[in-house]
């Protein structure tokens, strides 16, 4: 969710109805709940639930959504010139594409039945077929 910009954007556009955000960071789910305090943004309490949550984890079961738009770490090993640390950090690396596999894995059980995901990937550091068998695992 980072600062859930995009998220957001897509409650005020009339995309979706509600929002569930999750981020593993606390500074992160802090930001956003900061946001909804806000006077002006009172219209979104009722309709946004932020998750402090890594990837999926902490998600109720009762959770279900159409639509899944994430911006997950782009890094899963650092073989890429000039990346090193990026696996440490917390926005950027997920060593052995394991947050990615967990999601994959688990996302099955909150999608209702044409539901959708759209990922913001790296092309610099992953391709389809970094993902294809983890995609088609989870069904």
């Amino acid at each position: 969710a980072g600062p859930a910009f995009i998220g957001f954007a897509l409650v005020a556009a009339g995309v979706c109805d509600t929002l569930a955000l999750s981020d593993r960071n606390p500074e992160a789910v802090a930001a956003i709940n900061e946001t909804l305090a806000h006077p002006s943004n009172a219209w979104l309490a009722s309709r946004v639930q932020p998750y402090l949550s890594d990837g999926l984890e902490a998600i109720p079961s009762h959770e279900m959504w159409d639509l899944v738009v994430a911006n997950p770490p782009h890094f899963g090993s650092a073989d890429w010139q000039g990346a090193e640390g990026v696996l440490e950090n917390v926005l950027t690396g997920d060593r052995g594409w394991a947050l990615h596999r967990a999601f994959y894995a688990g996302v099955r059980a909150h999608l209702r039945g044409n539901g959708r995901i759209i990922f913001q990937e790296n092309g610099q550091t992953s391709e389809i077929a970094s993902f294809y068998d983890m995609i088609r695992a989870g069904g």
